[in-house]
């Protein structure tokens, strides 16, 4: 059995090489080709809000299957020094004759890409035609992802405003995508209101508890790519906003 290591992954994985098979992979499951069970979580709010997410899966006609799990400890961020939040690994089994194969040292990357890519392939087939506008709701690795995977598929993109609850993040991720995208106008927004009323696509990459976004702040039209609530203690929009949707 091999054991893939993390450098490795990095090297060989890009995120805008993964959008086209996670939009492959989505068409199969609506196909009924694909056996994925629902995930299994451990949530353990009593130790850092943290948890475990344990996925498996296997797409026809491949002759793999594979065991996913990721834990994600969102106060690992406030440690000094800080560490990642999310970290998991997967391991490859053969689907013919359920041989291990390898073990993916992922420490979340490919699950960080493979959330990047499903944003930017709903961004893709939902956001309105001429779309300029790109908000997002976060400033860690995940809404960098997102930003990037969604600018790769929506070239009309002229403007990101980003907001988030930790001002001196805000800052640093509005920074590094002004250096990446001269071409862009990148603006931080101190209120999440303000951010979110001119947003053509709206991202949040959060591990927000309470609604911080308010279905009355959304104008017709705009596409709500909600990333973050991926617990049953998560909440990153109100009860309006998922009424409003079409």
């Amino acid at each position: 059995m091999r054991t893939i290591t993390y450098d490795e992954i990095r090297g060989l994985v890009r995120l805008e090489e993964v959008i086209a098979p996670v939009r492959e992979s989505f068409k199969s499951y609506s196909r009924g080709g694909a056996n994925i069970p629902p995930v299994q979580h451990l949530e353990m709010p009593q130790r850092q809000k943290g948890a475990l997410h344990i996925k498996t899966g296997h797409v026809e006609p491949f002759d793999f299957c594979l065991v996913k799990v990721a834990s994600t400890f969102p106060e690992n961020t406030r440690q000094v020094p800080p560490k990642p939040s999310i970290n998991g690994a997967i391991m490859i089994f053969s689907a013919l004759d359920g041989e291990p194969l390898a073990v993916l040292e992922d420490r979340a990357y490919i699950t960080q890409l493979r959330t990047a890519a499903a944003g930017a392939v709903g961004a893709q087939a939902l956001a309105r035609a001429g779309a300029e506008t790109l908000a997002i709701f976060g400033s860690g690795a995940q809404a960098r992802l997102q930003t990037d995977a969604i600018l790769h598929v929506c070239s009309g993109i002229r403007r990101v405003l980003a907001w988030g609850r930790t001002p001196a993040n805000v800052r640093r991720f509005a920074e590094e995508l002004r250096a990446s995208r001269p071409d862009l106008t990148v603006e931080e927004k101190a209120d999440a209101e303000e951010a979110a009323r001119p947003a053509d696509i709206l991202v949040t990459a959060t591990y927000a508890n309470e609604p911080i976004v308010r279905g009355e702040w959304l104008r017709e039209g705009v596409l709500v790519i909600a990333m973050g609530a991926d617990s049953n203690y998560k909440r990153e929009i109100d009860p309006e906003a998922i009424l409003r949707a079409d």
